[in-house]
């Protein structure tokens, strides 16, 4: 009686078995898996998916903005670049013209300091005594326009006392006809006292006495009163004194 009751449950637990098997290996059985499972795997591929995409937009953004910098930097040297060369053309330009009235006797050079830095209308110069600089030298600027003189030298500089110099007097000649006396009022300008008679006009030329060549500048305002037998004429010269870079020495 036992042994039976062995075998008919060694035969039900044989058919359960089978069943088993044939669920797990079924089609069926594996869609309701794959079914079940399906929502859990999509969440996973789309957080991987999103951390993803999150890091390619941190890259991109890191390297546009290293590329935006390496651009800029690009932009400034470039400008960089291209204001040296506005300079080295200017400085040539310069050259040549000096170069271009350079007499045998003559030093080119470079102005080291000029007002404000240093004492009013005076310049300081690159070359000196070991150039043949002296004192009294006469100094040309724009070609042929002069505007002072040699006052000391060293062994490698000189220092230029403007004509226009405040209280600084000189002899000059108005458009070729009226030679008088001039005085500095600075900053490139004369003033001279002349009679009221004598024919003046803005815009006449000024010269070094006995020369045609050296300007010293131009009339550009003249000032007169009716019961003044006097009139003021003031002279200019027609650049700037601070924006002189190079001049001419004549010995």
């Amino acid at each position: 009686m036992y042994r039976r009751k062995n075998t008919k449950l060694l035969f039900l637990s044989g058919i359960f078995i089978l069943i088993l098997l044939l669920l797990v290996f079924s089609n069926g059985f594996r869609n309701l898996f794959i079914n079940i499972g399906k929502p859990v795997w999509n969440i996973k591929n789309s957080g991987t998916a999103l951390v993803t995409n999150a890091q390619v937009l941190v890259r991109s953004k890191t390297d546009l903005l290293k590329e935006n910098k390496n651009l800029n930097n690009k932009i400034q040297q470039l400008e960089l670049e291209m204001r040296l060369e506005d300079v080295f053309k200017e400085r040539a330009v310069e050259l040549e013209k000096l170069l271009s009235i350079k007499s045998p006797n003559s030093v080119v050079s470079r102005v080291l300091s000029k007002p404000p830095y240093s004492p009013y209308d005076s310049f300081l110069l690159d070359k000196g005594s070991n150039d043949g600089v002296e004192p009294g030298d006469l100094v040309y600027s724009n070609g042929n326009f002069l505007i002072g003189s040699i006052k000391s030298v060293s062994t490698n500089t000189a220092k230029v006392e403007l004509f226009s110099s405040p209280n600084r007097t000189m002899l000059v000649e108005i458009g070729n006809s009226i030679s008088t006396e001039a005085e500095g009022y600075g900053g490139g300008n004369f003033i001279v006292k002349l009679p009221r008679e004598l024919e003046i006009q803005v815009d006449n030329p000024v010269y070094y006495p006995n020369s045609n060549i050296s300007i010293i500048g131009f009339v550009r305002a003249i000032e007169s009163k009716p019961k003044d037998p006097f009139k003021l004429v003031y002279i200019k010269i027609p650049f700037n004194i601070n924006e002189i870079k190079w001049v001419e020495i004549i010995k």
